[in-house]
């Protein structure tokens, strides 16, 4: 293992498996073992977590998927999601109905975008995500930001 060729480390670089124990050719990490669920993986997780809930928006951030467009939204709330998820009021979303009318309207960007990691220290709020029923014919039904009763 102390071969010559770059993508060989060097033995004292390897991960050092002396505390675990192999036991019938399976191998048993002496130690605590969680799921990756007890983790957070991100620092905002999906807007359809708070669907239905009131929030007041305090910053907004272009957050694109791939090719698709998106919007980061940071609320004045936070939001315990789970049991093992740490508070977020942090929130991530692609639903193109929420994306036009948060980053689309220019107005309502520069009164909340977040620039070099700043707050503008505006509020856009209270609203609530909720399905809206398509007036066009054939329409799908979408997901939109609703003014909320407090």
């Amino acid at each position: 293992m102390t071969g010559t060729h770059p993508n060989i480390k060097r033995q004292e670089n390897l991960l050092d498996y002396s505390n675990q124990k192999i036991t019938g050719g399976v191998t048993k990490t002496m130690g605590e073992t969680k799921s990756i669920a007890d983790f957070s993986m991100s620092e905002s997780i999906s807007l359809k977590e708070i669907d239905g809930k009131t929030f007041t928006i305090i910053g907004v951030e272009e957050s694109n998927y791939d090719d698709t467009p998106g919007v980061k939204i940071t609320t004045e709330e936070s939001f315990q999601l789970g049991e093992s998820l740490d508070e977020c009021n942090k929130f991530h979303t692609t639903r193109t109905a929420i994306v036009n009318k948060l980053w689309g309207n220019s107005k309502i960007r520069s009164f909340l975008e977040i620039k070099e990691g700043k707050l503008t220290g505006n509020k856009l709020g209270l609203v609530k995500v909720e399905l809206v029923k398509s007036k066009t014919k054939g329409g799908k039904d979408y997901f939109d930001l609703v003014e909320a009763s407090a």
